[in-house]
């Protein structure tokens, strides 16, 4: 929590030096989760019931933003065509999922499997365009690789995990709580680079502002 609160406070830089819109985007994505994260809290610490409800409709929010973060930066149509068929069709994939499958209650596996394949081709889509393109770019000036980059680890670690998370919950308590704390670690080694993405430009040539 620390280091969400702290990645959070760091990328609303992005509206005090006018970063670009996709930035300051990604800051209010930032403010949700944080939101999301003490709404989650206090649900438990006030109503004394599970939280997977708060959870379970923030995949919603988060696999749609991070689809609308990465629209801005992908160029090839084919690609945007993709991400224009995620927006139809993943609202609809999550409801049938949340309420015929799991329930708004149970943590949705499926869901944050399929969010994070998605995000992954992103990021892909992201990488390749950019490692292909004839302009330079210098990686140290380029918050948008590092947060596609931390993105990218911690969603490829996540898959496994959430696969097969919901079993170990049923069947084995000790190995379900390892595994969250792994996603735990995880989650602060991706908001820890992000935070140095946000940074990053006041050290360097400054981002234009849209």
């Amino acid at each position: 929590m620390v280091v969400l609160y702290a990645c959070f406070l760091c990328s609303l830089i992005a509206f005090a030096k006018s970063y670009a819109a996709h930035m300051k985007l990604f800051s209010i994505f930032l403010g949700i989760s944080v939101l999301t994260e003490i709404s989650a809290i206090l649900v438990i610490r006030w109503f004394h019931t599970g939280n997977h409800h708060i959870y379970n409709i923030y995949f919603l929010v988060e696999y749609l933003l991070y689809a609308f973060y990465f629209r801005y930066l992908i160029q090839l149509q084919a690609n945007r065509k993709a991400i224009k068929h995620f927006f139809r069709f993943f609202p609809f994939v999550w409801a049938a999922t949340t309420f015929t499958v799991f329930g708004l209650t149970t943590w949705n596996s499926y869901i944050t499997l399929i969010g994070d394949a998605f995000t992954i081709t992103l990021c892909v889509f992201y990488f390749y365009e950019l490692f292909t393109s004839e302009e330079l770019r210098n990686f140290s000036n380029t918050p948008e690789f590092w947060i596609a980059a931390a993105t990218f680890i911690y969603c490829c670690c996540e898959v496994p995990i959430a696969g097969m998370l919901n079993f170990w919950i049923d069947n084995d308590q000790p190995i379900a709580f390892a595994l969250r704390k792994t996603l735990q670690a995880l989650n602060i080694g991706m908001y820890s680079i992000i935070i140095i993405a946000f940074l990053l430009p006041l050290f360097r040539k400054p981002i234009p502002a849209v």
